[in-house]
């Protein structure tokens, strides 16, 4: 089967309210895109699975992996990525402040022959002390892994590397720092984040600052060759329902 051009990788964790109006902005930019568009339902306690079943029944193009339990949102991205199909993956929250007129100028970047493009989060998206901590950890993973500044989970990669990122030795996986550690090549563009239209970010300040030092101890460690000889792919999450996109007969 031919594979999309795009796959567009979507966490969803109480974005019940956003999930529509995103895919909605999505197909309206991407309109002379093939494009799959991939919901991981990372045991959402809001339902927002309901939702998702709607949407599946009315776009083809729609795959849906609910999971049977919350693993995180890093985890369910990985998840997602397991499962699309596209030449190039695309990752973005579902919360709409990732902007979705974006996407069309990280993949016109991505053309120049890098491996990686991130959305650079620019703007005041969040209150003071919460966009404190992002920075810091942020420029942490900067000065060891020589990642952008100011790159966040909003991205556009080649499926080209996807095998060897899903192979790294981590147990609590942070995407920019994986993509670090494999020294792709890659760059950001300065996209203005939108602040969160409703409900709250699932991450508190604490989370973040753990996620954060987690990711730059680990990729301290992978700088200084303090990781295992084997690699422990990243193994897959027991679903609680797997609906496959219908779209050129991908994911059946």
């Amino acid at each position: 089967m031919q594979r999309p051009e795009l796959s567009i990788i979507l966490p969803v964790y109480k974005n019940r309210n956003t999930v529509r109006e995103l895919h909605r902005q999505l197909s309206e930019t991407l309109v002379e895109k093939s494009v799959e568009f991939v919901f991981v339902d990372d045991a959402c306690p809001e339902n927002s699975l309901e939702i998702l079943q709607e949407m599946a029944q009315a776009d083809p193009r729609i795959t849906v992996l609910a999971l049977a339990q919350n693993i995180g949102q890093q985890r369910a991205v990985l998840a997602g990525m397991q499962h699309a199909q596209g030449e190039v993956l695309v990752i973005m929250d579902a919360d709409l402040q990732d902007p979705p007129h974006a996407v069309p100028m990280l993949l016109e970047k991505l053309k120049e022959s890098h491996d990686v493009v991130f959305a650079g989060r620019a703007g005041n998206y969040q209150v003071g002390h919460r966009l404190l901590t992002s920075r810091l950890y942020k420029w942490t993973l900067h000065f060891l892994l020589k990642v952008p500044a100011n790159a966040g989970l909003f991205l556009a990669m080649k499926r080209a590397h996807l095998d060897a990122l899903l192979a790294l030795p981590i147990d609590t996986p942070h995407l920019v720092a994986m993509i670090g550690a494999l020294r792709l090549k890659n760059i950001s563009v300065s996209v203005k984040r939108d602040e969160r239209p409703s409900g709250m970010s699932a991450y508190t300040s604490w989370m973040r600052l753990k996620l954060g030092f987690g990711a730059a101890f680990w990729a301290l460690r992978w700088r200084l060759g303090f990781m295992p000889d084997t690699h422990n792919p990243i193994s897959d999450h027991p679903l609680k329902e797997f609906i496959p996109s219908q779209y050129h007969g991908l994911g059946a």
